[in-house]
């Protein structure tokens, strides 16, 4: 592997696969391999180049656009691109819980930090936060997307669910949102 050693987490399993499929496509769009984007042999091997040999790979299978999204972190060795990843996934989620709290008015103050703690220690956070997903990204364009929608700012709602088409397949259910309020 390209550290000399095989990356590979506290359990012998490579780190951040959701992160990794994302740079890999970004960082084969980044060096002039477009064309490869959806090789999978290009694909194993630029993996394998970081995380040395394992039974299998995380496939780039998004949109292009998706790795364009991504292009910032392939400019970075994977694992410094991983971990401003995922900081940036924690700085997404605590400003998604920010802009929920009013969602919850009745909620007590000290009973949020309690709220806090649990989802935090949830499965699905260290899922997100240990293999690199997008979730946190998308939680917050929601999050804000209701709060522009509930608001009547249907336009800055648009435009913000407009952020999620990274998900295409999520695309729909803004629409639907609108639909079923009438707008």
């Amino acid at each position: 592997a390209a550290y000399g050693q095989p990356l590979r987490n506290a359990i012998g399993s490579s780190p951040f696969p959701d992160f990794m499929n994302r740079w890999t496509g970004a960082w084969l769009l980044l060096h002039g391999q477009a064309a490869r984007l959806y090789d999978p042999s290009a694909q194993e091997a630029l993996q394998r180049s970081i995380v040395g040999p394992q039974p299998g790979f995380g496939w780039f299978i998004n949109p292009p656009y998706v790795a364009a999204l991504y292009l910032p972190f392939a400019a970075l060795p994977f694992l410094p691109a991983a971990l401003l990843w995922t900081t940036l996934s924690l700085g997404a989620l605590m400003q998604a819980a920010r802009l929920a709290r009013p969602f919850l008015p009745s909620l007590e103050r000290g009973h949020w930090s309690t709220v806090l703690l649990v989802i935090g220690a949830s499965p699905p956070a260290y899922e997100l936060i240990g293999s690199g997903q997008d979730t946190a990204l998308s939680l917050l364009i929601w999050v804000g997307g209701i709060r522009l929608a509930l608001a009547r700012r249907d336009a800055a709602a648009g435009v913000v669910f407009a952020l999620g088409l990274y998900k295409p397949q999520l695309a729909f259910l803004p629409l639907l949102l609108f639909v079923c309020w009438g707008r």
